[in-house]
């Protein structure tokens, strides 16, 4: 009886990290497929810079696939306290003036917008800013709709820019609109940069909430 109840007590422990390792194969793999085709036709488009940001973005989902697979280990207690929602939307607020009233394609934006990045990603790998650091995190029915309705929104994309891409490669004179072609309008405008920039942090202050312990 003692080791059947023991084993019940590791598996209520650890088989929630089990099932996350399950489930996080396929949409690894898709989302790696899709952040090195990016890299390649940015490659392509001789674009150094953009063709660094997605192939360092493939390496950070493989390295947080990797993690998600190895072995749950037991952390040590938190000595700091997890930021508040509070702290997160302030933080947020503050950033989010300044990038509202700076030029789009200024070197102020590019830098604020590679800082708030490097920031997020390590405050997410830290879960220094989740709302429940005490629960475990699930990969439920839930999250996996999510994941596979962002990956169709994101397929979707970046098939619309490969065609318009190649169109532009066989009739270079004719007129094709990639995704921020068409929402130029909206964000060279005061109020539509505005909404685009609210949208983006208020949407990251979410996801940093969201989940638990690792």
């Amino acid at each position: 009886m003692g080791s059947f109840e023991d084993s019940e007590r590791h598996r209520g422990r650890t088989g929630e990290p089990e099932r996350l390792s399950a489930h996080v194969g396929w949409p690894i793999w898709c989302w790696l497929f899709v952040l090195v085709a990016i890299g390649i036709v940015q490659i392509v488009r001789v674009q150094w810079f953009d063709t660094a940001i997605f192939f360092t973005a493939a390496a950070g989902v493989g390295l947080a696939a990797a993690q998600a697979r190895a072995p749950a280990v037991q952390a040590a207690p938190a000595s700091r306290q997890p930021l508040s929602l509070l702290v997160l939307s302030s933080v947020a607020a503050i950033l989010g003036a300044v990038l509202c009233f700076v030029p789009r394609h200024g070197v102020v934006m590019q830098v604020a917008t590679v800082a708030i990045g490097i920031a997020v990603a390590w405050l997410a790998l830290a879960g220094r800013a989740v709302a429940r650091p005490d629960r475990q995190t699930g990969f439920g029915p839930g999250i996996r709709r999510l994941a596979l309705a962002w990956a169709v929104i994101v397929v979707i994309g970046c098939v619309w820019e490969l065609i318009q891409f190649i169109l532009g490669l066989v009739q270079p004179d004719a007129a094709w609109f990639s995704l921020s072609d068409l929402l130029n309008p909206l964000a060279g405008t005061v109020p539509g940069k505005i909404v685009i920039v609210v949208a983006w942090l208020a949407g990251g202050v979410w996801l940093l909430q969201r989940g638990g312990r690792r």
